[in-house]
């Protein structure tokens, strides 16, 4: 049964597991969440680089735990440098914006707090499509094992890498 887990795997304990959780509602959230996502950018795409190398979320508990402490990290700072200003943008969000909490209609309290994080932290709004956007990711992480099933050369076949260019049975560019 393929995906199953065994005895032989490595499941973490609670206290590995546990991690301060962010004291925030869902409309200051969504008010905070471009800002948080530029602020903790590098640590969101370490996590989601292990998730997508690894394949196996265990081994990326400490990028993820990274990630929410960045979040603790940012959060602590708007209220030490903007709390008022925040403190109007997400009360708007939460009360005028609608079901769908929508940016938009919270635009004249926005700029307050744009023209608060430039100033206090030196962070600018993400311009719309910003996390859309192909953007690299340099990390010291070691590279994941090459998992690639190896085929052994057939009997008789020779091996096109040591054969002069003239006898390649392919050309090596295609152009």
């Amino acid at each position: 049964m393929s995906g199953a887990y065994t005895n032989q795997d490595y499941l973490p304990s609670y206290e590995e597991l546990k991690v301060p959780e962010l004291p925030i509602s869902f409309s200051a959230l969504r008010a905070a969440s471009l800002y948080m996502g530029k602020y903790c950018d590098e640590q969101c795409k370490e996590f989601m680089l292990c998730n997508e190398e690894l394949k196996d979320p265990v081994r990326c508990m400490n990028e993820g735990k990274e990630v929410t402490r960045c979040g603790m990290e940012f959060l602590k700072k708007l209220r030490l440098n903007c709390q008022e200003e925040f403190s109007n943008y997400h009360t708007c969000i939460d009360t005028k914006a609608g079901r769908q909490m929508d940016f938009r209609l919270c635009r004249g309290v926005q700029q307050p707090l744009d023209d608060c994080l430039l100033k206090t932290m030196n962070l600018e709004r993400p311009d719309p499509g910003y996390f859309s956007e192909r953007r690299f990711h340099s990390t010291t992480r070691p590279a994941p094992p090459d998992n690639r099933r190896k085929h052994e050369p057939l009997p008789g076949m020779a091996d096109p890498a040591n054969m002069p260019k003239s006898q390649k049975p392919y050309p090596s560019v295609l152009l």
